[in-house]
């Protein structure tokens, strides 16, 4: 660009600034992890280019020179603002204000969720949360009142999903029924199997990969930000169905779009395209979700097995302390966590009792701890070197309504057991046991009453449904209450 004209170099236009996004956040990873300071200095001098190019034109220039009004060049205060934070320079901090979106800061500042291209849009949300923990706290308060209305209206999929197409989804969400071996929206086999030109300007119905996983780091951002458990059990939601229902489990394939109904290829089709990089990414976010330290307590907000360490306030100072986790959850809600110190020590462990279970019990060192629903258990006591705590969840049933129709005999609900939605898949939807060569162990029998008439549906995971071609439901009419106790038939 010369003088706030585009020219035909390409340079600071189109997709540029976006992938200079990715990899600032890339090259500033590294940095960290690897105490690495030639790589972060790499980064400050890519930011001082950023800087010259954003200081030497017009705002309307740079904003209109990228995709999706300007959206895919202002994404880029999300890496400035970590740039700040890892080099100290106040300049990086002071520079980000000049990059403030204007059609995104008003969804800041009134607390709305903003529509639209939602990967882009999200994105930004991300920059002005950093930012906003740095420097503008009523950012993070403006964006975590947008998600919970958002959470709150139903207006997204309940499976985790946030677009329809590339779009933010509203409260009206499209759901096109029309028995088996029909292509629900035009996502499907038939879209696969569309030539070029048949595809060309036709409606993208199904939810993008990439809105997805900025959905799942949005909300987990606001978690660490804010502290409330509802962000992170959407994150978890995200996890559990709609990034899992992605990907192909024995192929690690994944389809570009998803649709809650209908055929899932696993085509990559694009594989050069964005979401075949972002859905792996949101994949390998779910460790970091799992524990932490929460003022001076360790915790455990997710119940994936593995080992994780912390820090913790004790009696005699800050100490590492490891939390091994061994279970098979959420096929139970059993399982057992390892409380490692180095010594014998005082300080807290925080269980998260997730809001979908009527019961949660731990026990260690002889007592028993009785959580509450949607709240932190915390067990504070003399741990020795190598304690264990029991825990036992219930995993309760639910119906789950898809959007916010005012008819209730027309609305759609979805079976939720503990964090995953259930699914039908034509493939496998008789009481016989699992495929050997399906891969999960996950399969119940589903009794409830539909349309006045008792039935059984034969149902397993949604980020398990679909992965032999199988048509995939998830979302029910006439369903009048929640099931009761169903009995797993699993391989």
């Amino acid at each position: 660009m010369q003088n706030g004209r585009q020219v035909k170099t390409g340079r600071y236009t189109g997709w540029d600034l976006w992938t200079m996004k990715y990899t600032l956040i890339g090259l500033l990873a590294y940095a960290e992890q690897f105490e690495d300071d030639n790589v972060l200095k790499a980064c400050e001098r890519l930011g001082d280019c950023v800087m010259k190019h954003v200081e030497d034109f017009t705002p309307e220039a740079f904003v209109t020179s990228s995709y999706h009004n300007g959206m895919a060049n202002t994404s880029i205060l999300e890496p400035m603002a970590y740039l700040y934070e890892a080099s100290a320079n106040e300049k990086f901090l002071e520079f980000c204000p000049k990059i403030f979106h204007p059609d995104v800061l008003p969804d800041v500042h009134k607390g709305s969720f903003g529509m639209g291209k939602i990967y882009e849009r999200q994105s930004n949300y991300l920059g002005f949360l950093e930012y906003g923990r740095l420097a503008r706290p009523e950012f993070v308060e403006g964006l975590a009142k947008a998600v919970m209305n958002k959470l709150e209206a139903k207006a997204h999929y309940p499976t985790g999903a946030v677009s329809v197409g590339d779009k933010a989804a509203g409260t009206s969400l499209p759901l096109t029924v029309k028995g088996p071996n029909t292509p629900f929206f035009k996502l499907g086999k038939a879209w696969e199997m569309a030539s070029e030109r048949q595809r060309k300007g036709s409606p993208k119905d199904g939810s993008e990969g990439c809105d997805t996983v900025t959905w799942l780091q949005l909300n987990l951002a606001l978690f660490q930000l804010t502290g409330k458990i509802p962000y992170l059990e959407e994150a978890e939601c995200v996890a559990y169905n709609q990034l899992s229902a992605h990907q192909q489990p024995s192929t690690g394939s994944f389809d570009y779009f998803l649709s809650p109904h209908g055929v899932r290829t696993f085509a990559n089709r694009y594989s050069h395209y964005c979401c075949m990089y972002s859905l792996p990414r949101g994949l390998a976010m779910l460790p970091e979700m799992a524990a932490g330290s929460i003022d001076g307590k360790a915790a455990l907000v997710l119940y994936l097995p593995g080992s994780y360490r912390t820090e913790v306030k004790t009696d005699t100072g800050i100490k590492e302390v490891e939390l091994v986790v061994e279970t098979n959850f959420p096929v139970s809600g059993k399982g057992v966590i390892r409380v490692k110190s180095v010594q014998k020590e005082y300080f807290s462990v925080m269980l998260r009792v997730p809001s979908y279970t009527s019961s949660f019990m731990a026990k260690t060192g002889g007592k028993k701890y009785q959580g509450k629903a949607g709240e932190f258990l915390c067990i504070s006591r003399r741990w020795a070197r190598n304690d264990r705590i029991d825990f036992d969840m219930e995993m309760d049933i639910s119906l789950v309504r898809l959007g916010a129709a005012d008819n209730e005999a027309q609305a759609h609900h979805g079976i939720r057991r503990g964090p995953q939605f259930l699914a039908v898949d034509h493939n496998t939807d008789t009481g016989q046991m699992l495929d050997k060569d399906w891969i999960g162990t996950q399969k119940y029998q589903v009794p409830l009453r539909r349309d006045g008439i008792d039935v059984v549906l034969y149902m397993v995971p949604y980020g398990d449904a679909g992965q032999t071609g199988g048509d995939v439901e998830v979302f029910f009419t006439g369903i009048e209450k929640a099931p009761g106790l169903v009995d797993s038939i699993g391989g």
